[in-house]
Formats: structure tokens, C-alpha cells, sequence
């Protein structure tokens, strides 16, 4: 058997979509917001497969159909759809009227904080190392 040519593609998000996501993790409030955010989280944690291998197999023989997934890393499906809905939310929250507008100056503030911050680690770390 071969290498399978379809499914070896990289997840790519972009910066924009990451910074909204970040800046709706600020500006949307509820449950719909952990219901995204969970989501996420969890398809990150099965899309390591072997590298987490206790959690993988958890889900495997006990929550899961994961075995009809062409691979592992089809799960990352979720988080491509979570982030970017989540960054739409925060978007739509920021354009709305139901924030305060300090509210929505903090959320901005500390999203630019955040992904601006990990912009400047990684940029270092590549110049660096």
C-alpha cells in the first residue's frame, strides 16, 4: 500500500482567522463559546494520535468512532470549523451594540496583546535558533 496523497495536506488557519478567534474568546459570553472552544481543544488533542497515545486510545475503544477517519488528523475538521466560527461570533459582537465599547477596547487590546505576543516569540525564535 501506498502513501495516501489526499489526506497528507497541512491544516492551515490563517493569522487573521486566529486573531479573530482569539478576540471572540474575549467578546462572546455563554455556553456557545465553551462549546467552540472545547471543541477545539479536544480535536487538537485526538488529531496527536501515537504522540498522545492514552488519550487517542480512550477515545478510540470508548467514545469514538475514529477508526472509519481516513487518519487521525481528520479530526482536525472541527477545529477548522470552531476557530473561524468563533472568530465570526466575536466579529459580529464587536459590530453589535450589546457590548459596552470598554468592553469591546479590552477584548481588542488583549487579543492584539495575545497573538501579537506569539507573533514576536516565534519571529524571535526563528531568528534566534
Amino acid at each position: 500500500m501506498g502513501g495516501q496523497r489526499y489526506t497528507a495536506g497541512p491544516v492551515y488557519i490563517g493569522a487573521v482567522v486566529i486573531f479573530l478567534f482569539v478576540l471572540g474568546l474575549f467578546a462572546v459570553r455563554g455556553h456557545i463559546k465553551w462549546w467552540l472552544v472545547s471543541a477545539t481543544i479536544l480535536s487538537i488533542l485526538l488529531a496527536w494520535g501515537i504522540n498522545f497515545e492514552f488519550f487517542s486510545n480512550l477515545f478510540i475503544d470508548y467514545f469514538l468512532d475514529i477508526i472509519n477517519l481516513r487518519t487521525v488528523s481528520m479530526v482536525l475538521v472541527i477545529a477548522e470549523f470552531c476557530i473561524p466560527l468563533l472568530g465570526i461570533l466575536g466579529l459580529w459582537k464587536m459590530f453589535s451594540d450589546e457590548l459596552k465599547p470598554e468592553i469591546k477596547l479590552k477584548a481588542l487590546r488583549n487579543a492584539t496583546a495575545i497573538v501579537g505576543g506569539f507573533a514576536l516569540i516565534s519571529l524571535l525564535c526563528q531568528v534566534y535558533f
